[in-house]
């Protein structure tokens, strides 16, 4: 697992990814409270957003060397967990 000692710049990335999660489920609650439901195709695009970021957290989790390869894991990390049950 990334920790921030071994691995300050993964360690960003990780937390980034939580805090983008974050975000777009705040932001989501918020529309939703103050607009109510936009349809299916709109809660789709931000739920997609909401789990690529989980997902990317989890994936990454144990990645080293963030500056070799990164894009291709990034675009991989999307991809649900194989790993939780």
């Amino acid at each position: 697992m990334i920790n921030k000692e071994d691995d300050p710049m993964g360690w960003d990335k990780l937390i980034d990814e939580l805090n983008s999660a974050k975000i777009y489920i705040d932001n989501l609650i918020k529309e939703m409270n103050s607009k109510g439901f936009e349809g299916e195709v709109y809660y789709k695009a931000q739920i997609t957003n909401i789990y690529a970021s989980i997902n990317r957290a989890w994936n990454l989790r144990n990645m080293k060397d963030f500056d070799s390869g990164f894009a291709d894991k990034f675009v991989s990390g999307t991809e649900f967990p194989k790993d939780i049950p």
